[in-house]
């Protein structure tokens, strides 16, 4: 009986075993207080690589920690912690393989997820994947998981190092109680993980070995109890209830219209600064409906002790919480202290605007889904062209490309194109040009059989308008080819010398000889009143001239000297005469800007400040380069004395002092090197302040700029001076390389003499020294950046995929942005420059950059779509040579002139001008890349727009409004 009984007891307690394993929980010690084992309840790990991405792993008996290409996430039970004091915790994980957890990211979710049961990157209906909340219907609020952690969408992170378990082959995580404090009071739905450490490298001299994202592993629930991951938390007293005036109270809630920083419609509210660390966040209501915590800022999130709320997406249709009819919406907001107390409820009534959003009255002129029209062709056909000095003429659009010898046009076109288009009628052999006041236009010459032909331009009624024109000016070119696979194309346009004065020129030789394809641009400045003004183009051949007819239509529209849109040149090397080159990008309205350094670290001579003993020497950088920033450089030219728009300082990793003494082989930069080398950063940003401000250059925005990547040391250590990506970030520990960087640099600024005398950064006229990064990620930069970026330089791609994330942050920090990207090849539409511009301004940046403008002897002897800008061929003639595609960038420009002008004249802010823009154009681009590149940028292909689509659209334009 006494065996019975016993047996009886046994059979109770393995029950009770086997019933506690199946729980969320195990609690260790006696009482209210002591260590509490928390069990996983839930995993997976989800990919962010392209063919895995909609891949589960729920099922899976590992987690994988991969950088930025594969998380985990975890899970608990809320219910086992509520009510208690949560002292610390830890995050105990078994680590499979032999890769060891080194530095880990520890995130609240702010939206629920399912777990599913697949493995090996099955595609499971219903699960969570790294695209999906729910596969394959339902996305992350319109983005992905990053949308929803790592510090977006009312999250927070901590990035902690592991450390080893008493536990063999186990390591520990430090886990914040505000972690966990998130998931018990409802702002969290579980623990994203995430590998910081990302790619290592081992030095040996001048061997660099690399290893890109490397795999690790931990155990998941699903791989057996023993190794299964656990919290362990340190709990203390019951949380003491409080009452909600006790809590820290939402002050000053209030809603705030659109202003010039910020066109979109918020609430914001503030809290005692003091008492910030007793909340855990916030919980808002949408006329009496709890709001999902993604919709709230998190309690990181204040500016000043100031919190943000935009409306745009709460009250989009897409997010469906308001209805259609609303005119007004009540916004409630609570403070949630630690405990889960809840403080008062603060209400605001916030107005529900509804702005014109139609599209604007653009007639259709073509059909741009992309399909090729079955009446366009390539071929060019001359039936009813001009015919006359010994061959067949026509007029097309400068950005046409007309390939002589195979007789072909890109892009292609209709038939009756060469006799009849939007700029030329060969019957009534009449060239008409639609320009605004202060702008470059122009039109291409063709001819059917190569020549060289003379050419007379005459202003006609020349009496009567000879105060208005003649600070006009003229420029004839000869396109030249540059041969392409078997072909050869135009592209380098030769400026033919002109002879006479207003209002008569003639060419004189060209240098290029014998063409087929010249460029005839005028330029009408500001002062000339909007009107028709006429002229006649003589084309001399053979002693057989005929008259082209041109009509100038101006209108009533003046495009500034100064540019509100940013085409920048970006290059990294320039030849001896770079004065020249900043020139001509100036003459085209558009911006040179060479990083002044090279990957090695050393500095391009004269470039830089001489730095002796802490102290910059100015002397000889001034004389080179003094009149780019009071414009005098440019004085000549039409444009005038505008100083230059942007130029590169020369502070990097190894500069003002040299990287490699200084740094210990730390992967944080934060512990990588000694204060002095830290100081003289910040010196050298703070002294280049004092000398802009002392030489009044107010204007350009002068960039500090870390370029240089650390795959350059693939071929020796001291091949590359980097031990990050500085430019294109792709791991936690470089973006924390560039917050390394850029928290010296703020510190630069405020340390500057003109910070301290005006009261502070930016107060009173302080010059425009600016922190700018090269991002190709930013859905992986947290806040690494927040403090000190201004300028910030988005990959075309990135940018179309996190378009809201890159314009939050520039609204909330006052960014410039910036698209960059490549050139469309040599042989492909010229049009896309102006596309570029039209679609970057109306998605709301304020500019673009391709990567690499600047040819090499080379690019005249094979194709090269960097080069925007020549070198001379000729040591004796004047060089640079402009590409018709750098002649693209310049009337992009000046159309987003004018479509900012439009803007201000509708009355709504250039955003919501630049959606209803959208709608009316519906530009549509596939990214492709060119090159052999690790990453390349991608140039955007507009498909079947052609430049006669665009020019129609800017006459259009042009005619709107005024």
């Amino acid at each position: 009986m006494r065996n019975a009984y016993a047996l009886f007891l046994v059979r109770c307690f393995l029950f009770a075993v086997l019933l506690s394993s199946s729980c969320g929980s195990r609690v260790f010690g006696q009482g209210a207080e002591g260590s509490v084992r928390v069990d996983i309840a839930r995993d997976t790990w989800v990919s962010n690589y392209p063919s895995e991405q909609s891949g589960s792993n729920g099922g899976a008996p590992k987690l994988k920690l991969k950088s930025i290409v594969e998380l985990s996430i975890i899970d608990f039970q809320p219910g086992v912690l509520k009510g208690k004091q949560i002292q610390s915790a830890k995050l105990m994980l078994k680590v499979e393989g032999d890769r060891p957890i080194e530095r880990v990211t520890l995130s609240t979710l702010s939206a629920d997820w399912i777990e599913g049961d697949g493995s090996g990157y099955q595609k499971v209906q219903g699960a969570s994947t790294f695209t999906h909340r729910v596969y394959p219907t339902e996305r992350w609020y319109d983005s992905d998981l990053t949308a929803v952690s790592i510090g977006q969408g009312n999250t927070i992170y901590a990035s902690v190092d592991a450390k080893p378990s008493a536990s063999k082959g186990w390591v520990e995580l430090d886990v914040p109680p505000e972690i966990l404090l998130a998931r018990i009071h409802g702002l969290s739905y579980g623990i994203v993980l995430m590998d910081d450490t990302g790619s290592t490298w081992t030095r040996n001299g001048e061997e660099f070995k690399q290893e890109i994202f490397p795999n690790r592993f931990v155990a998941s629930k699903d791989s057996n109890r023993s190794s299964a991951p656990y919290l362990m938390v340190q709990v203390g007293p019951e949380a003491p209830k409080q009452s909600s005036s006790a809590i820290p109270t939402i002050d000053d809630l209030r809603f705030l219209p659109p202003d010039q920083q910020d066109p979109r419609w918020r609430v914001t509210w503030q809290i005692e600064p003091n008492r910030i660390d007793e909340l855990i966040g916030f919980r808002a209501k949408l006329d009496g409906e709890q709001l999902a915590p993604f919709w709230v800022p998190s309690i990181r999130s204040h500016d000043n002790h100031r919190f943000l709320m935009p409306l745009d997406r709460v009250f989009s249709p897409n997010s469906k919480l308001l209805s259609k009819d609303s005119t007004s919406a009540k916004i409630s907001v609570q403070s949630i202290d630690k405990h889960g107390n809840l403080g008062e409820e603060r209400i605001v009534q916030v107005p529900v605007l509804r702005q014109e959003d139609s599209a604007l009255a653009l007639k259709p002129v073509a059909n741009l889904s992309g399909k090729k029209n079955a009446n366009f062709k390539n071929d060019a056909y001359w039936t009813g062209a001009l015919e006359g000095a010994g061959t067949q003429w026509s007029v097309i659009d400068p950005l046409d490309t007309y390939v002589s010898k195979t007789k072909t046009l890109i892009p292609a076109q209709r038939e009756s194109y060469l006799k009849s288009n939007h700029l030329f009628d060969a019957q009534t052999r009449t060239v008409k040009l639609d320009m605004a006041r202060g702008a470059w236009a122009g039109f291409q010459v063709i001819s059917k059989q190569p020549g060289a032909p003379r050419m007379t331009w005459s202003w006609k009624d020349s009496n009567s308008q000879k105060s208005l024109l003649e600070s006009s000016r003229l420029e004839i070119y000869t396109y030249r080819d540059v041969p392409s696979g078997d072909q050869s194309i135009p592209d380098p346009l030769l400026a033919i010398p002109l002879e006479g004065n207003f209002p008569k020129w003639t060419t004189r030789e060209s240098p290029a000889g014998r063409g087929s394809n010249w460029l005839v641009e005028t330029y009408v400045p500001p002062e000339v009143p909007a009107g028709e003004y006429q002229a006649v183009l003589r084309i001399e051949q053979q002693e057989q001239p005929i008259e082209l007819s041109v009509v100038l239509r101006v209108h009533d529209r003046v495009i500034p000297k100064t540019l509100s849109f940013l085409p920048e040149m970006n290059c990294y090397g320039l030849p001896s005469n770079d004065i020249d080159y900043y020139r001509l990008a100036q003459r085209h309205r558009t911006v040179v800007n060479r990083v002044p350094y090279g990957q090695g670290g050393k500095l391009a001579d004269g470039c830089a400040p001489e730095w002796k003993n802490g102290v910059l020497d100015w002397s000889a950088f001034d004389r080179r380069f003094s009149r780019l920033f009071t414009g005098e450089a440019f004085e000549d030219l039409p444009r005038g004395k505008v100083p230059i728009e942007c130029f590169y300082l020369a502070m990097h990793e190894n500069w003002p002092l040299p990287i490699d003494p200084n740094y210990n082989g730390s992967y944080w930069a934060d512990q990588a090197f000694p204060e002095s080398y830290r100081q003289a950063w910040v010196s050298s940003v703070s002294q280049s302040v004092d000398h802009c401000a002392d030489q009044r250059w107010m204007e350009t925005r002068f960039h500090v700029y870390l370029n240089n990547k650390n795959n350059f040391k693939a071929k020796g250590w001291s091949r590359g001076s980097s031990p990050w990506l500085l430019d294109e970030p792709a791991n936690f520990q470089d973006y924390i390389a560039l917050r390394y960087f850029g928290l010296a640099f703020r510190d630069g600024l405020e340390a500057s003499l003109v910070a301290k005398a005006a009261g502070g950064v930016g107060k009173g006229d302080f010059p425009r020294v600016v922190f700018r990064a090269d991002i190709s990620r930013p859905q992986w930069q947290r806040d690494t950046l927040d403090e000190m970026l201004k300028f910030n330089v988005v990959a075309n791609g990135a940018f179309k995929e996190f378009e809201s994330l890159v314009l939050d942050r520039k609204f909330r920090f006052g960014h410039e942005v910036v698209i960059y990207g490549g050139n469309n090849p040599i042989g492909k539409s010229n049009a896309t420059a102006v596309a570029w511009s039209w679609d970057a301004w109306s998605s709301g940046a304020d500019g673009i950059l391709p990567w690499q403008t600047i040819g090499t002897a080379n690019s005249w002897k094979q194709a090269d779509e960097l080069s925007l800008f020549y070198p001379s061929e000729d040591p004796k003639l004047a060089g640079p040579i402009p590409s018709i595609r750098l002649k693209a960038y310049c009337y992009g420009q000046q159309d987003v002139e004018v479509l900012n002008q439009l803007a201000k004249e509708s009355g709504q802010d250039r955003y919501r001008f630049g959606q209803r823009l959208r709608k009316s154009l519906q530009l549509k681009s596939e990214d492709r890349a060119e090159g052999d590149y690790a990453e390349p940028a991608t140039w955007s292909d507009y498909g079947a727009l052609t430049p006669e689509i665009l020019h129609r659209w800017r006459v259009e334009l042009l005619s709107l409004g005024k």
